[in-house]
């Protein structure tokens, strides 16, 4: 039957690959929300925002 496969790994395999994908995602989104803060000390990113308020 497709739902009773006689390895267990058919159905464990891909629930563990996909949470380890969940937390890539979460992972890789607070790194960079956190590293948000560090481009405002840039020059040439405060001179496009003083442009492009002008407008």
């Amino acid at each position: 039957m497709l739902l009773k496969p006689e390895n267990p790994f058919v159905w464990i395999l891909p629930v563990v690959v996909l949470l380890l994908g969940i937390g890539i995602v979460i992972f890789k989104a607070r790194r960079l929300t956190d590293n948000r803060e560090l481009t405002t000390d840039n020059s040439y990113i405060n001179r496009v925002r003083e442009l492009v308020e002008k407008e």
